[in-house]
């Protein structure tokens, strides 16, 4: 199947190569295939990446890099903008991957990645589409890359995976339980005395080892896990090596100008009755609802009243969940969009910058990509997910990332239980 792929779309490279139209920054070539399995191309050593659509079922893989850009805080929104206006000035076809961390509070080690790949596949119920990205116009060249990037990402001895090795020892937790029952009174204290309403707290589980990250993935779609599924193979030198997970929750998708977003918090055990109903959920979730509001009334020229509140059943557990559309107005990006939502009060706390403030404080790790944003752009719709239910992979290890929202009548031993039952939908594919 590679090969004949492989001499379909070099078919068209060569034709690509007599007639290059310089008229955009970034070009394609593509080929409709019958259907395929995605993740049995997956693998090798080149940076790639997988995204799944909750709601279409949509999936879209990228290899290699056409363009990429990538750096501190500093430079996300102008990275943003930058990629953005490259799409503005490409084929069409033509889409940039890529996510953000958590805004830690130190620019340096705050980081985001942004890149158009050189092969993109996209497959839905009944269309196969690969599509070959390029931003040189010398035809000669061309031909040399495109073989040259062949062998690179699809080669036998390319075609390595890191190993799935989680290893045996119980999970390291930081923190650890006391150490969340202190931080869980700092956070209320803080409460109590009106600097912020609410802190949504982190915790990390250490697993011996380095797992496959796009072994996770395979799992998921095996076991028909519900959510954005997401797997990121980062290039060097960035620390983080592999990023995946399983999010329930959409930030915003974009088609043409119509934006929708969604509010989702509070939580319950899959099947559990009376969630609708609990007053800390409800509470939690319109602080949610009312951030989400207005910021889209900034960005739109309407929005939407709110749908009924309802529950979205998630692996393993569910939550309130409401959906709010608006029509953005004609100078609006993506970039706008993204930088006003994110963070919510799901991920952070409300006030934001309060609650950022308290996290920068007290919290005892860098969240790094956790409770970001992962998304895939292109010119005329684009999809962004709030990166929770996941895991990272470095040298260090694997790290798997759960949190809870903390206000004034909290229980610390019910909000650690909370997160052990965020954490079993993911170790059930890690190990």
């Amino acid at each position: 199947m590679h090969q004949d792929i492989y001499l379909l779309l070099r078919e068209q490279v060569s034709a690509a190569a007599l007639s290059l139209d310089t008229q955009f920054q970034v070009a394609s070539v593509s080929v409709e295939v019958p259907t395929l399995s995605i993740m049995e191309w997956m693998g090798g050593e080149c940076p790639q990446w997988v995204f799944r659509d909750r709601d279409t079922l949509e999936m879209t893989a990228g290899f290699g890099q056409v363009v990429e850009v990538s750096g501190s805080y500093f430079q996300h929104a102008y990275g943003l903008t930058q990629m953005m206006s490259i799409l503005e000035g490409s084929h069409p076809d033509v889409r940039f991957f890529g996510g953000h961390q958590f805004g830690d509070g130190d620019g340096e080690s705050y980081y985001c990645w942004y890149a158009i790949p050189q092969l993109m596949l996209r497959q839905s119920a009944d269309r196969c589409q690969i599509f070959y990205f390029f931003n040189t116009f010398d035809g000669a060249d061309l031909l040399v890359s495109f073989d040259q990037f062949w062998k690179y990402a699809f080669s036998s001895e390319s075609r390595s995976l890191s190993a799935h090795n989680p290893g045996t020892a119980p999970l390291q937790f930081i923190p650890d339980y006391p150490t969340w029952c202190r931080l869980v009174e700092e956070a209320q204290a803080a409460i109590g005395k009106g600097e912020v309403s609410k802190v949504v707290l982190a915790r990390q589980a250490l697993l011996q080892g380095k797992v496959s990250g796009l072994e996770v993935i395979k799992r998921c779609l095996a076991n028909h896990y519900h959510g954005f599924l997401f797997w990121i193979q980062f290039p060097a030198p960035i620390e983080t090596q592999e990023f995946f997970g399983a999010s329930p929750e959409l930030l915003f998708s974009r088609d043409g100008r119509k934006v929708v977003s969604e509010a989702i918090a509070g939580t319950a055990s899959h099947g559990e009755i009376g969630l609708i109903d609990r007053g800390k959920d409800r509470k939690e979730h319109q602080w949610v609802l009312d951030m989400v509001q207005s910021q889209l009334n900034l960005l739109c020229d309407q929005v939407s009243e709110p749908c009924e509140l309802s529950v979205i059943q998630g692996n393993g557990v569910q939550h309130l969940y409401c959906r709010v559309s608006g029509i953005l107005r004609d100078d609006v990006t993506d970039a706008d969009i993204l930088l006003k939502l994110h963070p919510t009060p799901a991920v952070c706390g409300f006030p934001q910058l309060e609650a950022l403030q308290f996290l920068n404080d007290h919290e005892p790790f860098k969240r790094g990509f956790y409770s970001g944003s992962v998304g895939l752009f292109g010119a005329e719709s684009s999809s962004v997910v709030v990166a929770i239910r996941c895991g990272s992979v470095s040298e260090q290890g694997t790290a798997l990332y759960t949190g809870a929202g903390i206000v004034s009548d909290s229980d610390a031993h019910l909000e650690w239980q909370e997160l052990d039952l965020k954490l079993e939908s993911l170790l059930a594919v890690v190990w």
